[in-house]
Parts: structure tokens; C-alpha cells; sequence
């Protein structure tokens, strides 16, 4: 089983329901996987007879279900959605008892000011990732404490490769999603002892990269 079909596995919660794979048949392409995660992010996979497979990741483009609503009076300054920073730069990593999710100190303009974001400003800034990533932050969470790694035992976090690797594949898609955003230059992803830098430009390659990796640490624990 491959990392991403672990991740769809045991985040069924995270998963859309437009989730599906078919052959290609008379080509080189074997199979593709197409999977969609309720936050707005589609993963498409294929999967080659020879050579590594492919990943394109895009966002997910909302159809409109619903007439539009009737024209209102504009809200209040106070009332108005607020917009993230522009250019912004992040990094997300897991550290006990933090947000997670932190601003990149290279590319603040004022050397002072505070990296780690705020619960409030990540539900305001993108409310529709929001709740699956503090959902994410929080199986962490309670894995080290029932790990007893906060009292200073030498424990894995996750006591499975399986477990270890899906909360992996997840963080690592939300950050193409943040990634993917207007306002977002790069995202940095260090879920362990590697870091993974992302851009618009190359994200599909880092994907490979990543999803690779990723199988090699299933395909060793089963050896």
C-alpha cells in the first residue's frame, strides 16, 4: 500500500467524496489515482510502467450550486473578512504545546515581531483549512502525551509506520494548499529530521520527492 493510500485510509474524515482511480489501457500510464480533500485540494497520481509516478496537485475549482443572494448593505470595517499578509512565508512543524504554524523570521520585516500565528488568525485568515488542521495538530498532541514523551520518555510519537506516515501525507497537503493560495510566497514543511520547501513553481516535483520518501519508509518497516 502507498503513502497516499494510507493517508485515505485513516483520514477518511479528511477525504471528499469525488475519490476514484481508473486504468488507462494501451499506455504507458497503469493507473490513476484521483483524491480530493474537503478543504479545496485535489491530488492526482499516476502511476507509470517504468520510472517514479507523477503528482499533480491544483485546488479544487468551487462550482456555484446556489443562486447568487440578494445584494445586502456592505458590513463594517470591523465585520470585513481580514486578509492574510501578502508575500507571506510560513513554516509548519510540530513543537508541544504551539500553533504549529509559524511565520518564517527571514522574511519578517520587523525582527521583533512574534512567528508563531494565532488559533484566531489561522481561523480568520483561512477558516476553511482551519478546522482540519487543528484536528491535525491535535492527534499529535494527544500521541505525545499518551507516548509520555512530555514527562521525558525516549518514545516514538506514533507507535505505527502506517499512523506516522498518514499524519505525515497530511500535514504535507495542507501546506500545498496553503502553498497554492494568492497570498502565500513559500511554505516550509518539517514534519521530522527533513525539510521541505515549497513554491507555485515546483510544487508537483516536490510531491514526487516527497511521496517517494514516503514509500520508502512503508516498504522498509514491512521488510
Amino acid at each position: 500500500m502507498s503513502a497516499i493510500q494510507v493517508f485515505a485510509q485513516q483520514k477518511s474524515n479528511v477525504i471528499a467524496e469525488n475519490v476514484g482511480n481508473s486504468q488507462t489501457a494501451g499506455s504507458s500510464i497503469q493507473d490513476t489515482v484521483k483524491i480530493a480533500t474537503k478543504y479545496g485540494l485535489q491530488v492526482v497520481i499516476k502511476t507509470a510502467e517504468a520510472g517514479p509516478d507523477t503528482y499533480t496537485i491544483d485546488l479544487i475549482k468551487q462550482k456555484k450550486t446556489l443562486p447568487e443572494p440578494e445584494k445586502e448593505q456592505p458590513p463594517s470595517e470591523d465585520e470585513q473578512k481580514p486578509i492574510p499578509p501578502d508575500a507571506s512565508h510560513y513554516r509548519i512543524f510540530p513543537d508541544w504545546q504551539t500553533s504549529y504554524f509559524w511565520k518564517h523570521p527571514k522574511h519578517l520585516k520587523d525582527p521583533d515581531e512574534d512567528t508563531d500565528v494565532e488559533d484566531e488568525d489561522i481561523e480568520k485568515w483561512y477558516p476553511g483549512l482551519a478546522p482540519f488542521f487543528f484536528d491535525w495538530r491535535e492527534l499529535y498532541e494527544d500521541y505525545f502525551v499518551g507516548q509520555e514523551i512530555d514527562l521525558g520518555a525516549p518514545n516514538e510519537v506514533f507507535k505505527s509506520t502506517d499512523g506516522r506516515v498518514a499524519w505525515t501525507v497530511e500535514g504535507f497537503l495542507m501546506c500545498c494548499w496553503l502553498t497554492l493560495q494568492p497570498a502565500v510566497s513559500s511554505v516550509e514543511y518539517l514534519p521530522e529530521d527533513k525539510t521541505y520547501i515549497l513554491v507555485k513553481a515546483s510544487l508537483s516535483e516536490k510531491a514526487s520527492e516527497f511521496f517517494s520518501e514516503m514509500n520508502t519508509q512503508l516498504e522498509r518497516a514491512k521488510a
